[in-house]
């Protein structure tokens, strides 16, 4: 990964000339001097900065100095951690899902409040899948069997007690 924003910067600072991309060894356009990478979004900052976790590799000093030696990076820097799940979780109302424990720390509450009013999509109502519920209810009620062989022309599934294989 110090490759890859290497790459995103330019050149690593002890290199010079041109990369053949027409990219000075500090970043700057040739010929058009303005420098090329003049602005680092808010997520390669806070990547090393370490909010998302620790880097999956080490970042080149070079680099680091070049995405941390700027006011955005400072402002990020002095930023408050992010809640920990278990924080959240306090101040939450207990019981609640993952899933809206997510909605509620990314989404106003109003909009999540909406959307648990609205409860899910009711579900519909499909007769094709009737036959296989009842073939399942009665092979649930009748006693355990060793092998359960279900055949037709270009299909064949093989159920085995316990310790055997699954065919399909």
């Amino acid at each position: 990964m110090g490759q890859a924003l290497a790459n995103v910067l330019g050149a690593g600072a002890g290199s010079s000339g041109t990369n053949g991309a027409g990219v000075t060894a500090a970043g700057e356009s040739a010929g058009r001097g303005g420098s090329r990478y003049a602005v680092v979004p808010d997520q390669v900052i806070r990547y090393v900065l370490g909010s998302f976790g620790k880097p999956t590799a080490p970042v080149e000093p070079w680099v680091l100095d070049r995405i941390l030696d700027r006011p955005r990076a400072r402002e990020l820097a002095a930023e408050p951690p992010p809640l920990s799940v278990a924080e959240l979780r306090q101040r939450l109302p207990r019981g609640i899902s993952d899933e809206e424990l997510l909605l509620r720390f990314g989404m106003p509450a109003e909009e999540v409040d909406a959307m648990v009013a609205a409860r899910p999509a009711p579900r519909h109502y499909h007769p094709e899948v009737q036959p296989v519920l009842r073939l399942l209810r009665e092979l649930g009620s009748r006693p355990p069997v060793e092998r359960l062989a279900v055949e037709k022309p270009g299909f064949r599934l093989e159920l085995r007690g316990s310790g055997g294989a699954v065919d399909g």
